[in-house]
């Protein structure tokens, strides 16, 4: 009889083992992934990852190349739950019930400085990776490893494998590409020479005015606001959207939707355009 009240006794601590030695739910397994990266003059990038996942996943984990402002998740059938978090391994975002195919997309002011007159854009991604330069830019250091360059809507874009890269450039006052043919390689003169002849072609003055403007911009899109982002995000997902729309939706007045998108407009981050009576933001 006492080892039956010995056997049973040892029955919860055998429960309590098998629950803690138990499999948690691991992250969705991601199908495949692509990134792209639209860099401004400024130095802000929009980053937007394209993701394909297995139906059943509950959650999906993303590395992302730089720390976030916020992350916004969204698929056919509207926003998606999502969080960033920071791991020492970097940055990271949680994706919770996503569809089979939905895009995540963040703005960052931590992927380019500036610095000696050059931007310099510097990451690590596990995804192909497509970054487009500002207009205008003269490349003054591009990685070996390139899966393919051009231009897309007069901007030089740049398609690297998974991996770690370092671009550099200046933004100067760069010749229109002319249109279809190879695209053209980085100088094999050095940057050094690069920089001397598009120096010569613009003018010390108008190089500095270039570089006054990228500071003054820099630093204001550093002040950005949480408001700011809202509306951004609102513009992007549902645009075009009149003022008196803004507000409503963000439940703030109409002269604060219609000074925050001037403002917005200033930077680039969102379009104006007047039709009939109305102001539409895009």
């Amino acid at each position: 009889m006492p080892r039956r009240e010995e056997r049973l006794s040892l029955t919860p601590t055998l429960l309590l083992l098998a629950l803690l030695l138990a499999p948690h739910a691991a992250p969705g397994s991601i199908l495949s992934s692509s990134v792209a990266v639209d860099l401004s003059p400024s130095g802000l990038a929009t980053v937007t990852h394209s993701v394909n996942v297995h139906e059943e996943a509950e959650v999906v984990e993303l590395a992302l190349i730089a720390e976030p402002e916020e992350v916004v998740a969204y698929g056919e059938g509207g926003p998606i739950y999502a969080r960033a978090f920071m791991n020492s391994s970097g940055w990271f975002a949680k994706v919770y019930y996503p569809p089979a195919s939905f895009n995540l997309t963040y703005v960052t002011l931590k992927l380019a400085s500036y610095g000696g007159g050059f931007w310099t854009v510097s990451f690590a991604c596990p995804y192909v990776t497509e970054v487009k330069l500002p207009q205008g830019v003269v490349p003054t250091q591009i990685p070996r490893e390139v899966l393919d360059m051009g231009y897309v809507d007069g901007r030089r874009s740049i398609k690297l494998p998974p991996g770690s890269h370092l671009i550099e450039y200046a933004v100067l006052v760069e010749p229109p590409h002319p249109g279809p043919g190879p695209s053209p390689q980085p100088s094999p003169l050095g940057a050094p020479f690069v920089l001397l002849i598009a120096a010569a072609a613009v003018g010390a003055a108008g190089l500095g005015a270039a570089l006054v403007t990228l500071r003054r911009r820099r630093g204001e899109l550093s002040s950005l606001d949480d408001l700011d982002r809202a509306v951004v995000e609102l513009v992007k997902r549902r645009g075009p959207l009149s003022v008196a729309e803004v507000a409503e939706q963000l439940g703030i007045p109409r002269s604060t939707a219609h000074r925050k998108l001037r403002k917005l407009a200033r930077y680039g981050l969102v379009s104006l355009k007047k039709v009939g009576a109305k102001l539409l933001a895009t």
